[in-house]
């Protein structure tokens, strides 16, 4: 299994044939923008939907463009944000694009070293 990050200001370099080009500086963080809708999730509990969701929704992501060896791959975080969680889910990925916050895999690791 690969990690992936966000990609920052549009910088994400895998995605799908729906890819949306919001970033996280573009989109209005009050509410879902209608054509992202559809492809934001909707959290009703379901065992076998819940299951399979990852495989779903990264099953067909594939390179945007030329990615060189060494090059860090990144994705649009958007495309996994909740609907109950937009707002702060948006606005922690601006927090972290702009340098005033770290994303989870981050804290993580300092506190180990720490």
């Amino acid at each position: 299994m690969t990690f992936v990050n966000h990609g920052c200001n549009g910088t994400y370099n895998v995605g799908d044939y729906e890819n949306i080009e919001y970033t996280e500086f573009t989109v209005d963080a009050k509410s879902v923008p209608s054509d992202m809708s559809d492809r934001v999730l909707l959290r009703t509990y379901h065992p076998i939907i819940d299951r399979h969701m990852g495989s779903y929704l990264s099953g067909g992501d594939f390179a945007l463009n030329d990615i060189k060896a060494g090059e860090e791959i990144l994705n649009n975080y958007l495309n996994f944000v909740e609907n109950e969680e937009w707002t702060s889910d948006v606005n922690h990925l601006r927090a972290q694009c702009s340098g005033e916050a770290v994303g989870s895999v981050k804290k993580y690791e300092d506190e180990a070293v720490g």
